[in-house]
């Protein structure tokens, strides 16, 4: 597990896990796995304010999570 950013109480991280992309959003109060080409939630629940704030980040930085997404995941 890789946190990519933390804001505030919000943590962004990236696992090795399975497909299809995607990235953590957790907090105290929050626990979602986003998709990183579509940024819909693939599943989880929690405050919509902290998901918004976390995809608006990821958005910007799509291509830095995607490329930390393969590294630890070994695909291309």
């Amino acid at each position: 597990m890789v946190t990519m950013r933390r804001q505030g109480k919000i943590k962004i991280e990236v696992r090795a896990d399975h497909n299809p992309p995607h990235f953590h959003v957790t907090s105290p109060d929050s626990d979602f796995m986003v998709d990183l080409q579509s940024f819909t939630v693939i599943r989880g629940s929690g405050l919509a304010p902290e998901l918004a704030e976390a995809v608006e980040w990821a958005r910007a930085n799509a291509t830095l999570l995607l490329a930390k997404w393969r590294q630890i995941n070994d695909s291309e």
